[in-house]
């Protein structure tokens, strides 16, 4: 019996340790796959700021098509292995890139094409290889690497009013809209005769800057406007670590004098004045002319009195 139970302790502790070995390889082909990934970009640059380069970053054209792929190093793909693409934006939670916004995005085996990328989707992206397993007699899909991309662009400044008008004495709201990740905005009057100023918060004590949808001084308030100081060209431009924008955005803005819309008002009332006086010296002259007529009508009744006495003589005899 000893040397029997021996032998069932021997076979059981071989059993463990081939399981063992089994397990320790499966975590090392898990780890070894483990940032074995690149990202094939179909166009861009790499990103590059002074004289830094930004590792697993492409700088892109806002408005443009745009086509990313990640490729395994190193190992080949296979039916228990598959890759996904994540997206984070502004901090925010890593969420899953799938096909959609009116087919402007299509995304198939690790593969992402924009036909027209935009500035929402400038962002982290992380690719990930996941891996089908049975899990307590369920299938699941294992994270065993992943790799984190960066897309960059340059931003564009888009003013959100082209030309407009305001009256003198009120305030002044230019807004720039910016698409893309920028860290703020320039701005610069031009008058008339082109002459051009740097506008800064506090310039003139009239100037005040604030930001619109997260953008640092994309908005720029002139307070008490001036008809002189501040009709002209409001021009902006966003401004990010990789560079200014590759389009500025431009409004034009014309001031009217407070008293502006007296005149209109003025000569309205002037008219009614006109028209009503033309009335009234018209109906007074109908009033005298039909005055004059009522006198001729009664004139020859009163002569014919004569004729009927003789008429009455003649009668009688």
């Amino acid at each position: 019996m000893k040397l029997y139970q021996c032998l069932i302790i021997s076979i059981c502790f071989y059993i463990t340790l081939l399981c063992s070995t089994s397990q320790a390889q499966t975590t090392n082909s898990d780890s070894s796959n483990s940032n074995n990934l690149k990202a094939e970009f179909g166009e861009g640059k790499p990103c590059q700021s002074t004289d830094v380069t930004k590792e697993n970053c492409i700088f892109v054209t806002l408005f443009k098509k745009f086509s990313m792929k990640c490729i395994p190093d190193g190992f080949s793909l296979n039916s228990s292995l598959t890759l996904v693409w994540y997206s984070s934006r502004n901090g925010s939670e890593y969420s899953l890139v799938q096909s959609g916004d009116e087919g402007r995005r299509k995304v198939s085996d690790g593969y992402i094409e924009w036909t027209s990328i935009k500035g929402e989707d400038v962002a982290f992206y992380t690719c990930k290889i996941l891996h089908k397993k049975m899990v307590s007699d369920k299938e699941e899909l294992v994270p065993i690497g992943q790799e984190i991309f960066e897309i960059q662009a340059l931003p564009v400044a888009v003013p959100v009013l082209k030309d407009f008008t305001v009256i003198e004495g009120s305030t002044l709201n230019v807004t720039c809209a910016i698409a893309g990740k920028a860290n703020g905005v320039q701005w610069k009057y031009i008058d008339d005769e082109k002459n051009e100023k740097t506008l800064l918060n506090g310039t003139d004590g009239r100037v005040e800057m604030r930001p619109f949808r997260g953008v640092p001084d994309a908005t720029v308030l002139i307070h008490n406007v001036n008809k002189t100081l501040d009709r002209g060209t409001y021009n902006c431009t966003a401004t990010s670590v990789f560079g200014n924008s590759i389009a500025d955005g431009s409004s034009y803005v014309r001031v009217k004098s407070k008293y502006a819309a007296l005149g209109p008002f003025l000569g309205i009332v002037a008219e009614v004045i006109i028209l009503c006086t033309i009335i009234l010296i018209y109906e007074k002259k109908r009033d005298k002319t039909e005055m004059e007529e009522s006198d001729t009508d009664q004139g020859p009744e009163t002569k014919s009195s004569p004729d009927h006495g003789q008429d009455s003589v003649r009668y009688r005899k």
